[in-house]
């Protein structure tokens, strides 16, 4: 067993966003079997309180994309297209760009121009949770 690490609340507030996103993603676009989503660095249940169950596909995604979320040497962490360390490469890069684009499409279409809301309330407050219930 992986000795589990102290996760600071910025870390927290990024997973748990990256864990909603590709739950939702994955509800939404991968109709086959499912698993619930586990994570040997951390206790999930301690940052989602829902249980997640995700495809093959998308829990190894979302298993890479936390784990170089919690390897990321820049503090403050910027934006993953803005940053000269590229984590993601090859088919994940691929992935979590299409992740990204689907819910870029939820925010724009939900949202009036020039109302922008920071994507760490995009889940909690914005159209996309009427859009997408969580569960």
């Amino acid at each position: 067993m992986v000795k589990q690490r102290e996760i600071s609340l910025k870390e927290k507030d990024d997973i748990r966003i990256l864990i909603k996103f590709v739950g939702i993603y994955c509800r939404e676009n991968h109709h086959g079997e499912r698993a619930p989503f586990s994570q040997r660095l951390f206790d999930v249940k301690e940052i989602e309180k829902q249980e997640i169950s995700l495809c093959p596909d998308c829990t190894r995604l979302l298993n890479y994309g936390l784990t170089m979320r919690l390897k990321c040497p820049h503090d403050p962490k910027p934006m993953c297209k803005k940053c000269e360390t590229q984590c993601y490469h090859g088919d994940y890069k691929v992935k979590i760009r299409e992740v990204m684009k689907f819910f870029r499409k939820a925010y724009d279409s939900t949202w009036p121009l020039g109302h922008a809301l920071p994507l760490s309330q995009m889940t909690e407050r914005s159209g996309c949770r009427r859009r997408f219930k969580d569960g």
